[in-house]
């Protein structure tokens, strides 16, 4: 996957030219809002051959009581 295809990944309905399957394209832009919405991050790396590595960071929070 291209650079320009790895900045768009995480875009609503966003696929990858030449993509093949069934997928309406909304995964990864679900799986972002989830992340950010409880402070955690998602990283996209290409693999080749034509890969895609999908690194989700989630932040530690102590126990407090």
């Amino acid at each position: 996957m291209n650079h320009d295809a790895l900045e768009q990944a995480t875009e609503i309905f966003f696929r990858a030219p030449g993509t093949q399957g069934s997928g309406s394209g909304v995964g990864l832009s679900v799986v972002k809002r989830i992340m950010e919405a409880h402070g955690g991050t998602v990283r996209l790396e290409g693999v080749q051959p034509q890969g895609l590595q999908v690194r989700l960071a989630f932040p530690f929070k102590a126990n407090r009581t």
